[in-house]
């Protein structure tokens, strides 16, 4: 009888450490869609019917880091664990990032030759930029306080990509 009452008492914090991190599943959702996005642009080999499946796919990750914001924002604080889980994420998004980002930049003289495309991508590249801030402002609330400032960090990479993409297509306007 004492182990199967010690059994209940332990099964709710077994479910709490082997429950789903919603923040993760949006970061996963995120770095996916992200990925897409540079492999799409990496092959873009100037037909205007292949901007088509780059604004889709860009469209689709400016929806998914809103989503992310909402989810977050509902979010309980995250412990430890779950901030390190984060953590990790936060850190392969930022690479994949840079290298979209950088893939954007690269792929400018395709997309200079048709005319309407650069203020398009520097539109994207700023809509996806404050949706980002936000994102981030919202999963760093949920980090434990000791710890803000180092996410806050973590995530200023992410920015300085955008920042970096955005100066490129504003030069050029």
């Amino acid at each position: 009888m004492n182990f199967q009452l010690l059994s209940l008492l332990l099964l709710p914090s077994a479910l709490a450490q082997t429950a789903p991190n919603p923040i993760l599943t949006a970061l996963g959702t995120i770095t996916s869609d992200t990925t897409s996005l540079n492999t799409t642009v990496a092959t873009f080999n100037g037909d205007p019917l292949a901007l088509i499946k780059i604004t889709v796919q860009s469209a689709q990750l400016l929806s998914d880091i809103n989503k992310g914001t909402d989810t977050a924002n509902k979010a309980a604080n995250l412990t430890l664990d779950q901030t390190l889980a984060i953590a990790t994420a936060t850190l392969a998004l930022a690479t994949d990032v840079n290298q979209t980002i950088t893939t954007i930049i690269n792929t400018k003289p395709k997309f200079d030759k048709l005319l309407v495309v650069d203020p398009v991508i520097l539109l994207n590249l700023k809509l996806e930029q404050d949706a980002t801030r936000k994102f981030s402002a919202a999963v760093v609330a949920k980090v434990p306080e000791a710890l803000q400032s180092v996410a806050q960090g973590l995530t200023q990479g992410i920015d300085d990509s955008f920042s970096e993409g955005i100066a490129v297509y504003e030069q050029f306007l």
